[in-house]
């Protein structure tokens, strides 16, 4: 078996030698190592042609900025793994992380293996456990992503053929949870979905990460992602996925849409998609929902976001008072 990992690499430059150090000496051997360079004017590439002479594995891709998405399209393009393992250049790997994985996918013949992986913050060291202990199908694993919200690409043995026998997009427009929209687009076409419970990824969190979770960022998560949300969305109905899906997509959607309300964003930086969304959540759901605030809030948008929006400025207003 052979495996492709894929490193996009833009403005890394200060990672990038740990990151490429971590995937040369992984105690699974039989590698291509293909970096995708992303017109990146920081030194990233005299250090992919450094290490291409010390290692005849590593592929150098090099071309214009075009985006993330676009420069893991360019990998997977002239990948020739029986798998692929997406690598961002600002993180590395355990030194047994591929070889843990593959020995799964050896046993089961799975179409993508997940790992669990280290979040790593001001040297501090979280294991992330999938919390996945059966074999997941297409429709518990696309219930998974919606529900426990772990969609990142990376991590991930993937089949090849799972972008080369289907139609697998990705939208240039997408920067933020891109990793939502592929994963999503994968799970429609993958048959078996297998965990494997070894720390195969060392995540970190960057004090400049736009995906880093603190208070102070997370409005702008929502409000740079919502076209990712909408994507989904958009692809669950044109696809006329299983109807199982419905309920998780259905709390996904009030639960992205609460956020937003509770944003400092304002609806009318993405009003039309905003209203596409508030659509395909139901009355009959949002009557469930125990969160006494959260159920008005999102009652009032399916009358008016606009209101809904300033009930929850008004909300928030009084709390930081009452602090």
């Amino acid at each position: 078996m052979k495996v492709s990992i894929i490193i996009p690499i833009y403005n890394v430059s200060s990672y990038l030698t740990n990151c490429l150090e971590s995937c040369i000496h992984q105690t699974f051997s039989n590698l291509e190592i293909i970096c995708v360079n992303d017109g990146s004017p920081d030194g990233s590439l005299a250090i992919i042609k450094k290490y291409k002479q010390k290692d005849n594995r590593i592929v150098c891709v090099n071309k214009q900025n075009a985006g993330l998405p676009l420069a893991r399209k360019s990998g997977i393009e002239v990948a020739t793994g029986d798998y692929i393992f997406h690598l961002d250049g600002d993180d590395n790997l355990p030194l047994n992380a591929i070889e843990s994985l593959v020995a799964v996918a050896e046993n089961s013949k799975a179409d993508i293996v997940i790992g669990d992986f280290y979040r790593i913050e001001n040297n501090r060291k979280t294991m992330i456990n999938s919390e996945i202990n059966t074999v997941l199908n297409s429709t518990s694993y696309l219930r998974y992503l919606l529900e426990r919200g772990l969609f990142n690409i990376w991590g991930k043995l993937i089949k090849r053929n799972l972008y080369i026998q289907n139609p697998i997009e990705f939208p240039s427009h997408i920067i933020m949870a891109e990793d939502l929209v592929a994963c999503f687009q994968l799970a429609r076409f993958a048959q078996m979905i297998i965990a494997s419970h070894t720390p195969c990824y060392n995540y970190y969190m960057r004090e400049k990460s736009m995906s880093r979770t603190k208070k102070k960022v997370i409005g702008e998560l929502t409000n740079r992602s919502i076209h990712a949300v909408c994507y989904i969305t958009h692809y669950y109905e044109i696809n006329r996925m299983d109807n199982k899906l419905q309920l998780s997509l259905e709390k996904y959607l009030a639960n992205f849409l609460y956020s937003y309300l509770c944003s400092p964003y304002a609806i009318s930086l993405h009003e039309e998609r905003l209203r596409y969304l508030n659509s395909r959540i139901s009355n009959s759901y949002i009557q469930t929902i125990n969160n006494k605030l959260k159920r008005t809030a999102l009652c009032l948008a399916k009358i008016d976001l606009k209101w809904s929006k300033a009930l929850m400025r008004m909300v928030i207003f009084i709390l930081r008072l009452k602090r």
